[in-house]
C-alpha cells in the first residue's frame, strides 16, 4: 500500500477564474498562493494552471412558485437537460426569454425562462445542461468509503507536507485556521474503466461539518473544494464521459460556489464554477 501512496508525489494545482459572483471566491491563492510557492518549488512540484473558458455548457435553476428558470442571460432558442441527482431522471427543455426579477435576499436578478417550466420533481433540478443532442445518456454512480485507518494517516501525512489545506481553508478573506480539522481524512474511492480516482475529505468542527476535499489521481494531487464542501459529492457519467457535481460555501459568509469536474484517466478539469446562489 505504501509504494501505492509514494506515487502520489507529483502535484498538479488547477486554478480557473470564477463564473458569476463566484469571482468573490476565486483568487489565485485559492490554488497556488503566492506564500506557498518556495514550499512548492522545494518539493519540485509542476504547478499547472489552465485559464476558463466561457462556461456555457452548464446552468443553475431558480424555482420560482411552481416553475423553473435558469440563472443568468442564457444564449436563447438553446435545448438543455434538466438533471435529477436523486432519481438520475432528464427532462429536455428549451431557452425562452430573458428576465429579471426582485429577490428579497438577492436583490434583482437575471433569469432565463425555459419551456417546459413546470415539473413534478422541480426541487431536485438543480442543473441544466446545454446540448444539441435529441438525448443524453446520464448515469449516476457512487464512491465507495475505504475503511482504511493505514491508508488514511498516510494520505493525510502526504497532504500535510504541502500547505494545499491553508490555501483550502480560505475563502474571500475569510480564512480558517487548519486546528478545525479533528482527524484524519475519510477516503473515498471510484473505479470505472481505467479511471481509479480517491477522494480524501477532511471533516471540521469536531467532524460536524464537511470540510476541504482533495482529489487523487494517476498519481497526481487536486485541490477538489475547501471550508465548508457540499455534503454530497456525486459522480456521474453523460455519454460515457465521468463528471463529479460538488461544491462548497464560505463557513462564516453567504459565498455559495457550485463546481462540476471532468474525469479522465489522467487529469481532473474544472468545467465549471458558479456562484450565482450567493448572498
Amino acid at each position: 500500500m505504501r509504494n501505492i501512496i509514494i506515487t502520489f508525489g507529483l502535484i498538479v494545482l488547477i486554478s480557473c477564474n470564477s463564473n458569476s459572483k463566484s469571482d468573490s471566491e476565486q483568487t489565485q491563492d485559492v490554488y497556488i498562493p503566492e506564500t506557498d510557492t518556495s514550499i512548492y518549488e522545494s518539493s519540485t512540484v509542476e504547478k499547472i494552471i489552465e485559464e476558463n473558458k466561457p462556461q456555457t455548457n452548464y446552468s443553475l435553476t431558480y424555482w420560482d412558485s411552481d416553475t423553473l428558470n435558469l440563472w443568468g442571460h442564457q444564449p436563447l432558442d438553446k435545448h438543455l437537460f434538466l438533471i435529477n441527482f436523486n432519481s438520475g431522471q432528464v427532462h429536455k427543455a428549451k431557452t425562452t426569454l430573458h428576465i429579471s426579477k426582485e429577490d428579497e435576499i438577492i436583490d434583482l436578478i437575471e433569469l432565463t425562462k425555459i419551456e417546459p417550466a413546470i415539473f413534478e420533481d422541480k426541487r431536485d433540478l438543480d442543473l441544466a445542461i446545454f446540448s444539441d443532442k435529441e438525448m443524453i445518456d446520464f448515469k449516476l454512480l457512487k464512491f465507495e468509503n475505504l475503511n482504511n485507518e493505514s491508508l488514511s494517516s498516510e494520505i493525510d501525512s502526504l497532504i500535510r507536507e504541502t500547505s494545499m489545506i491553508d490555501s483550502l481553508l480560505k475563502i474571500n478573506g475569510n480564512e480558517l485556521d487548519n486546528s478545525v480539522i479533528t482527524s484524519t481524512p475519510i477516503i473515498s474511492e471510484l473505479k470505472i474503466d481505467n479511471v481509479d480516482i480517491k477522494i480524501a475529505t477532511y471533516m471540521i468542527f469536531d467532524n460536524s461539518t464537511t470540510g476541504p476535499r482533495i482529489a487523487f489521481l494517476n498519481g497526481k494531487i487536486y485541490p477538489i473544494s475547501g471550508q465548508c464542501s457540499f455534503k454530497e459529492l456525486i459522480p456521474y457519467l453523460i455519454d460515457n464521459e465521468l463528471y463529479i457535481k460538488t461544491g462548497a460555501s464560505c463557513c462564516d459568509c453567504g459565498i455559495v460556489i457550485d463546481k462540476i469536474y471532468k474525469i479522465t484517466n489522467d487529469s481532473i478539469l474544472l468545467k465549471f464554477n458558479d456562484g450565482s446562489q450567493s448572498m
